[in-house]
C-alpha cells in the first residue's frame, strides 16, 4: 500500500462514501421496484381469479423476469461502476481490510476472489471482472425464483380454464 498523506487520505475516503451512499440509493430502489412488481403480480392474479380471466394470469407471469431484466440493468449500468470506485478506493487505503470487501463477501463469495480482482494490473479487465462477478452473483437463485412465479401463474391459468 502507498502512503497517502491524512488530507488526500480523507478526501478519499469522502469519495468512497458518496459511491458508497449511491450504491445504497440504488439497492434501495431496486428492493422498492420488486416490491411494487409483486404487488402488482399478486393484485393481477386477484383480478384474473375473481374475473376467471386466463389472459391477465399470462401477463402476471411475465412480471418476474421483467423485474429481474430491470434490476440487471440497474446494477449493471448505474450501482456497479460507484461500487467498484468505493471498493478500489477502500482497497487501495486499507488492503484487505476494507470493509467492502466484507460487504460483498457476505452473500457468499469469496473475498480472495474479490482480492484477486482488485490486484489485477489491466484496469479494463479488472473492471470487466468486477462488474461479471458483482452483477452476476445471485443471478441462478433469482431466476429459480422468478420461474417458480410463472410455472405457478401457468399452472393457474390452467386451473380457471
Amino acid at each position: 500500500m502507498p502512503e497517502v498523506d491524512d488530507a488526500l487520505r480523507k478526501e478519499r475516503i469522502e469519495h468512497a462514501k458518496a459511491c458508497m451512499d449511491r450504491v445504497v440509493e440504488t439497492y434501495k430502489a431496486r428492493m422498492a421496484f420488486w416490491t411494487f412488481l409483486a404487488v402488482a403480480m399478486l393484485t393481477l392474479t386477484g383480478v384474473a381469479v375473481q374475473n376467471r380471466k386466463e389472459e391477465i394470469l399470462y401477463l402476471a407471469a411475465f412480471i418476474p423476469f421483467f423485474a429481474l431484466f430491470v434490476e440487471l440493468a440497474i446494477k449493471y449500468g448505474y450501482s456497479t461502476p460507484f461500487l467498484y470506485r468505493a471498493v478500489r478506493i477502500e482497497f487501495e487505503l486499507y488492503g484487505a481490510d476494507a470493509t467492502s470487501l466484507g460487504l460483498l463477501c457476505f452473500a457468499g463469495k469469496d473475498r480472495s476472489e474479490y482480492e484477486a480482482i482488485l490486484t489485477e494490473t489491466d484496469e479494463v479487465e479488472r473492471q470487466y471482472r468486477f462488474r461479471r462477478v458483482y452483477v452476476f452473483r445471485a443471478i441462478v437463485p433469482k431466476i429459480a425464483m422468478c420461474a417458480t412465479g410463472c410455472i405457478l401463474e401457468i399452472l393457474l391459468a390452467g386451473l380457471i380454464k
